[in-house]
């Protein structure tokens, strides 16, 4: 009798395990696997689902994400294809809309996500979604009018207002865009990315204490973002306060010895210092590490006219030309090359 229940037992056990290896159940696990941030385990119980149901719309919809958050767009696109191909929805084309502005065919993208507004047009991610490939696109006004719709729709989205802030910048509405920017802060207040771009709209203003404040708030929360940092020295440098720019540039030297400008930054202070060769060597150093940095060419071409020596001081002039200066900071180079070049 013992044996008969001990069989019974292991045949329910067996057969439960069976009935919950079911499409749904694998697709279960495999986003369990993804929030535990096991994408490619994550992707093989998608890849059991599909192969227990080919028209399982819900795995190709969940494997293209996986696919995505592993930079293969091409996998991705595929499998979101399928999941409109069984489940024509607006999420379907929002996702592929998604993957197509990652592989830059942004006018697939917007064909997409007009499909997906038409399905439901009441979505705030797809008009966000729509105003950053615009975005991207340059299309600034047609996304402002996208942004501007999510936002209606739903107010607490804080990449809608870093964007739209960051177009207002754009657009040389600092006000604007200090408006916005500060209240994707509000929203987040560890959004790094925010407090950069606020801090550039109240430079241009002329408010240089909040500028620096963003900059060092960032610096605070994180010590990883260069752009940040770099920015901040510059501005310590800007005030005259070089003691903490350079403290600030040699950290930034040590911790991302691979990245020039601060070299560069860093060799101007010791030029004005009158640590000539020391500042020269920094610049050389900022050059060798990004060629095509054309403020580098034109710190080292007026170290090169201060020592005398007009033709390696007209042959950085013509780098720095050559690498866009005047595009970037205006006519200096070009007024130097007709002074000193003859």
């Amino acid at each position: 009798m013992k044996s008969i229940q001990l069989f019974c037992f292991l045949y329910f056990a067996a057969f439960t395990l069976h009935a919950q290896d079911t499409p749904r159940s694998l697709v279960e696990e495999g986003d369990k696997l993804f929030n535990e941030n096991k994408i490619e385990q994550a992707i093989t119980k998608y890849d059991e689902a599909i192969k227990k149901d080919k028209k399982c719309f819900q795995a190709y919809s969940k494997r293209s994400i996986a696919k995505a958050a592993l930079n293969d767009f091409t996998g991705a696109l595929a499998d979101v294809n399928m999941e409109i191909k069984f489940d024509p929805c607006s999420g379907a084309y929002l996702n592929r809309g998604n993957v197509e502005c990652e592989l830059k065919e942004y006018e697939k993208a917007l064909k997409d996500y007009d499909v997906a507004l038409k399905l439901d047009s009441t979505s705030a991610p797809i008009y966000y979604e729509k105003g950053l490939t615009n975005f991207k696109m340059k299309n600034y006004d047609e996304s402002l009018k996208n942004l501007n719709k999510s936002i209606l729709l739903y107010g607490k989205y804080k990449r809608c207002y870093y964007y739209r802030g960051r177009i207002y910048l754009l657009q040389k509405d600092n006000r604007l865009a200090i408006s916005d920017l500060t209240t994707a802060i509000n929203l987040d207040s560890t959004y790094s990315a925010a407090y950069i771009i606020r801090s550039e709209a109240y430079n241009n203003l002329g408010k240089r204490d909040s500028s620096i404040k963003d900059h060092e708030k960032v610096m605070s929360l994180t010590d990883n973002n260069y752009l940040a940092g770099n920015n901040l020295g510059y501005l310590y440098m800007e005030d005259g306060d070089t003691t903490k720019a350079i403290d600030l540039f040699q950290k930034l030297i040590k911790k991302f010895p691979k990245i020039g400008y601060a070299y560069n930054n860093l060799g101007y202070i010791m030029f004005k210092q009158k640590k000539v060769e020391e500042g020269k060597e920094l610049i050389k150093k900022s050059i060798e590490l990004a060629d095509d940095n054309s403020y580098a060419h034109r710190n080292l071409a007026e170290i090169y006219v201060s020592e005398n020596d007009l033709v390696k001081a007209c042959f950085e002039i013509t780098e720095a030309l050559k690498n866009g200066f005047t595009k970037d900071y205006g006519d200096e180079m070009t007024e130097w090359k007709s002074k000193y070049c003859k």
